[in-house]
């Protein structure tokens, strides 16, 4: 009775240790399915072990006609060789790898700006058994941040115009400084036709200075 029941504790242990093992794999399928990042495993040779949908939609194919096959079968062969490139960059580093990438989702064509973690899988004993990838789409946030700066460069444009034209030997620099003498003058009595007319007195009595004597 001692062994049936010790060997019933153990089957009821590796039961529950599948059941959490199941559920585990579902939410790990659940999170892949629901994240927007596109999300792929490879083995050490480029293969695909596995994808989600975001990453189906790249290649246009489901994960059955994706899985045991290499990005030479989906893409021209200079984008599949530079997405091979970055898988063996993260491998020989050893730790996670950040680069980006334009890609064409084949569902729909439209053209994308990817951000790509590669970070490399390590079994047990530290083997290496595959890379894991993960595409964000950047597109928005770079076509943001090019039309902030093109906004910046503008805006210096105009301050460096205005700057420019209040240099002090700038045309219009001195047309304002004109300007500013002919108003003093006028306030001193003078009639700027005839700087130097007689007759034409301030309130004490004493004639305007010549507006040529004022420095420009």
């Amino acid at each position: 009775i001692g062994y049936a029941l010790e060997f019933e504790a153990v089957e009821t242990r590796c039961h529950e240790a599948e059941q959490n093992l199941a559920r585990e794999q579902a939410l790990s399928v659940a999170l892949g399915e629901a994240l927007p990042d596109l999300i792929w495993v490879k083995d050490p040779e480029g293969i695909f072990l596995a994808c989600n949908p975001a990453f189906e939609r790249l290649y246009g194919a489901i994960e059955d006609a994706i899985l045991g096959r290499t990005d030479h079968d989906f893409v021209p062969t200079d984008l599949a060789d530079s997405f091979r490139e970055h898988d063996r960059r993260a491998m020989a580093a050893g730790q996670p790898m950040v680069n980006e990438e334009w890609v064409t989702f084949a569902a729909d064509g439209r053209r994308a700006l990817l951000e790509t973690i590669k970070t490399p899988m390590a079994g047990e004993g530290g083997r290496l058994v595959g890379v894991l990838g993960i595409g964000r789409n950047i597109t928005n946030l770079r076509e943001t941040e090019l039309a902030l700066q093109e906004s910046q460069r503008r805006w210096q444009l105009a301050l460096d115009t205005v700057h420019a034209g209040l240099a002090p030997g700038s045309d219009a620099a001195i047309v304002g400084r004109v300007r500013v003498r002919l108003h003093r003058y006028r306030r001193a009595g003078g009639e700027p036709g005839h700087p130097d007319s007689e007759g034409s007195r301030d309130r004490r009595g004493r004639a305007p200075e010549p507006l040529a004597r004022y420095s420009y």
